[in-house]
This record gives structure tokens, sequence and C-alpha cells, in this order.
């Protein structure tokens, strides 16, 4: 019988069940060698709280957090500090055995150098043990990592099997089936790295037989990954929003100002990176001198958003940060002085970073503004925005037309991509205030049909967004602009994700098959032969 444990620090009536994701397994009296017990997995359990993960192997219950990763000034390493605290479980050796195994595992899939100072602090509480809690922990912990939004390699697998006396093996046993076993292993690994990040032999497994059932373990351990990541991709059912603000920018425009404020010594940077749309960045310091830093990007259409007021837009925000004349081989340059830093330094660091997004603004703020004072018949502003993609922008009294031209590479790319524009469109029905989404494929909307240059083509589609005055005002329009500015990315990123949901999928699918298949192979029937070849004749 499973043992309940009362020692909780969480709250376990925010505990929603409705939502478990659960993978069909045999019944526990004919599961086979291969067959887990029931499984169920929740990815964030406590709704919108980030980092939280529940997973669930027959009677076998185990709920993670993830706290932080925060600052509390006791750890100055260049790395973060991972801290696993195990509760619900009563024998101490086991606790200790067991945290520092997760501590291991959590360590080796987070990027801790990406949070020098941090600690990272992941609470287990065992709500009921009925045998393979490391492995349900592990399982419990993956989920909170991908809840949590920390950086991490990939996903973790994991899996208890035991080993018989005859040699068979048992997948996740309970603890009335482990009785008479003469060992196990708790395994896991990311499958997408192939790196193992557990391997917690117990008993008295022979060494000759350590090797294949490891292997053993490893195969069952990635049938549960679509389980798993079917919890994952469920609790981020709202589509993703790309982030408007560039990340490196952030992180290290925010690192050199802290250093800067806090009478660090400076250091040299010198970082070139790129961006959705060809966009490319650079980081370095002026003329060598480490106490002032430069910020450039290079757009190859930047000088069609000048035709639309981006310079004088740029310096409205930059103001003296700007500088008038760009480094070479870039549109934009902005300037800081370490040494003379504001207050407000990380509104500084926002503006940086969203250097491309107000590029773009430009010429949605010129469109808006003529919507707004009902000036009609200005020519429809054409941005060639990627080689063989274009977005163009209409002002009327009444609206604003955006029409973005996509090019498909592959040709699954067009299905997908005209399915996610159905459901874009439909979608548009949940909310009264969104504007109207329109798309074609294969040739150009009636609003461009008088255009030489529109793209003809099987895998060329168009959108088009119709903005109504609420979508324009002043007071809406940052928003609007933001969401709009980034929508090719943001229709791409979602066909790449849902190729790979797809392809996992498919691969789940298939191996369902295959056992299908292997249940069905018939038996065959040996023949039985005396001493001297004469076969056997059933009579």
């Amino acid at each position: 019988m499973p043992t309940n444990r009362s020692n909780l620090s969480i709250l376990l009536t925010h505990l929603s069940r409705v939502d478990d994701d659960r993978m069909d397994t045999e019944e526990v009296e004919q599961r086979s060698s291969t067959a887990f017990r029931p499984l169920s997995v929740k990815c964030g359990v406590f709704g919108a709280q980030d980092g939280s993960g529940y997973a669930e192997f027959g009677n076998t219950r185990v709920l993670a957090q993830i706290l932080g990763p925060d600052g509390d000034g006791k750890w100055e390493e260049d790395h973060a500090k991972v801290v696993v605290t195990l509760k619900g479980v009563e024998n101490e050796t086991s606790v200790a055995e067991w945290r520092a195994e997760l501590t291991s595992s959590a360590s080796a899939v987070i990027f801790v150098n990406k949070y020098p100072g941090k600690v990272i602090e992941i609470e287990i509480t065992v709500l009921s043990d009925d045998g393979g809690v490391l492995s349900t922990a592990i399982t419990a912990m993956a989920l909170a990592l991908a809840h949590s939004g920390i950086e991490h390699m990939g996903l973790t697998a994991s899996v208890h099997v035991a080993m018989r006396p005859n040699g068979d093996y048992i997948t996740d046993p309970s603890t009335s089936e482990s009785s008479g076993i003469l060992g196990g292993v708790t395994f896991a690994f990311v499958p997408n790295l192939d790196q193992t990040t557990c391997v917690d032999l117990y008993g008295r497994i022979p060494l000759k037989a350590a090797r294949p059932l490891l292997e053993f373990a490893r195969q069952r351990a990635i049938t549960i990954v679509p389980a798993i990541h079917k919890a994952i991709v469920n609790s981020r059912s709202k589509m993703i929003i790309l982030e408007q603000n560039n990340r490196i920018i952030v992180e290290l425009l925010e690192q050199k100002f802290a250093n800067a404020k806090e009478g660090g010594k400076p250091e040299s940077v010198n970082v070139t990176f790129a961006d959705f749309d060809g966009v490319m960045y650079k980081v370095s310091n002026p003329d060598g001198v480490k106490t002032k830093i430069i910020l450039s990007i290079s757009l190859k259409f930047y000088t069609e958003l000048q035709q639309h007021g981006a310079d004088d837009l740029l310096r409205k925000v930059y103001g003296q940060n700007m500088r008038a004349t760009p480094e070479p081989g870039f549109n934009v340059t902005l300037e800081y002085d370490l040494t003379a830093l504001p207050d407000n330094s990380l509104e500084l660091v926002q503006k940086a970073s969203a250097l491309k997004r107000n590029c773009f603004a430009s010429v949605f703020e010129k469109y808006f503004e003529f919507q707004e004072t009902g000036q009609e018949g200005h020519k429809r502003a054409v941005i060639n925005y990627r080689e063989d993609e274009t977005m163009y922008i209409e002002a009327k009294a009444d609206r604003v037309t955006v029409i973005f031209s996509t090019v498909f590479k592959d040709a699954d790319d067009v299905i997908i991509g005209k399915v996610f524009l159905q459901e874009f469109r439909e979608g548009r029905k949940a909310s009264q205030t969104a504007p109207a989404v329109l798309y074609s494929l294969g040739e150009p909307p009636l609003e461009l049909k008088d255009l030489p240059g529109a793209r003809v083509g099987d895998n060329v589609g168009y959108i088009t967004f119709v903005l109504f005055p609420r979508h324009t005002n002043k007071k809406t329009r940052d928003n609007t602009i933001d969401l709009i500015h980034s929508f090719r990315d943001y229709l791409h990123y979602h066909i790449k994700c849902s190729k790979v949901y797809l392809h996992t999928r498919m691969r789940a699918k298939t191996t369902d098959f295959l056992k299908v298949l292997n249940r069905a192979r018939p038996e065959v029937k040996g023949e039985k032969k005396t001493f001297h070849g004469k076969t056997f004749q059933t009579q």
C-alpha cells in the first residue's frame, strides 16, 4: 500500500487534476515487463504561477516547484547554485541520497552560468510513496523546469526498472511488485542530447547484467517523452508571443551598467549577433575606450524606412544617445557613457533593446497619423523587409490596411501555414476588438491587384490586417506596433513549433503501431525430431 505523508509545505487545495495528461497503459495485473503503471503528469499545477510540475506513477505522487533564481547575497560564484529540498520522505538516508541525485540531475541540465550569483531552489514534495519515488521526482522536476522559464538544455526523461532473480525486467514496479527482486536502477537522461543525468543502481545486479539493464531503462524512458511533451504544450495553450526586446542586448547592457554603478573595472566588449529579418547588431567600445559602449544595428531595408521618418523618430526616442554618424557598415548607432549613467539606467536598457522595433515604428506611426487626421490619397508604403518578402501599408479615413507577403520554403509549411491562418482568422470571433484578418495563397489580395511587383506562386501567401481607429489611436498604437511588426516572425515560428509537435506525435504513434504488430506476431511452432533426424507426426 502507498504511504501517505503529511508534512507538506504546498497547499494541495490548489492542485487541479482536471487537465492532467495521462498515458494509456495496460492494467497493472496484466502489464508486461515493458509497461508502466498508470501515468499522469501536469505542468503548471498552480495555474499562472510559474515553475510547478506534478507526476504520478501508479500510486506514487510527487509535486515539484521551482523558487528563483534569487540573489540572496550569500552566493558570489560566477554560476547559479542549485538547492533541492525534499519533503514527505521519512527515511533520512533516502532523503540524503535522493537529494544528491536530484541536485546532480538538475545541475546537469540548467544553464547555471547564465545566472551568476543566483540561487535556484527546487522543492520536491512526495505526496504518496508506492515505489519509484526518485524517478517520479525527476519527472516532476523536469516539468517544473519547463514551466519556470529557466534556461536549460532540454527535457529529462526518467524511469525506474527492477530486475528479478531470473533475469526478467519489470518497468516502474510498485512496492509490492518490488518484493523478491534482485536489484534495479533509476535512470534519467536528456533525449535530445543523449546525455545521462542520473544512474542510481541498487541491489545485487551482476556486472555483466548492468549494461543490458541500463539500455532497457533508456528505451523505456523514451516512451514517456510524448506524454511529458503534451503536458508542457497544454500548460502553454496560448500562442507564444515573441519578445519585443532583444534578450542579448538586455542581458549585456544590464551587466555592463550594473558593473559601472558598483564601481567595477570596465571591461572591453565586441559582440556581433543576428536577429530576425536579416538584422545584425554589434556592441563594442568606440576606439577601444572601455568606459563607453556603442550599439549599432544594420537593416537591409533601412533606406526605405528613412523615407517614412525613421531618423526623426529615433532621435526623438534616443535623444543624445543617438550618434549623428553611425558606425561604418551600420544604419544606426547608439552610444552610452558608463561614467555618466542616469539613475533610471534600466529604462535605457529597455529602449536600447527595442531598437529594431523602433526602426519599424516610423512607418506605422506615419500612416496611423494619416488615418487619425483623415488624410487619404497618400502613396502606399512598400517595405521589402526580406529579400523576397514585402510589407504594404495604406491609410484610409476609417482604417489602416497592413499586408504582409511571405514565402513558404517548404511544401509542408504551405499546408501548416494555411491551417494556422484559418485558426488565426477564426480566433478573432472570440474578441470583438481584434482587427479583421484576411489571407490568400498563390495570388495577391484585391488591394494589390494593380501593383506589378506583387509576387504570385503556390508558395506565396498574403496576410491582411485591417486596423480600425481603436487600434491606431495614441493610447493603443504602441501595443499595435509591438504585435504587428513581428507578425511574420511570429507566423513562421509557430509553423516550426507545429512541425516539431507533429513529428513528436508521429513518432509516438509509430511506437504504438509497433507494439500492436509485436502483439500480433504468430508464434512459430518448432519441429520435434528424433535422434535419427525423423520428424514427429501429430496423429
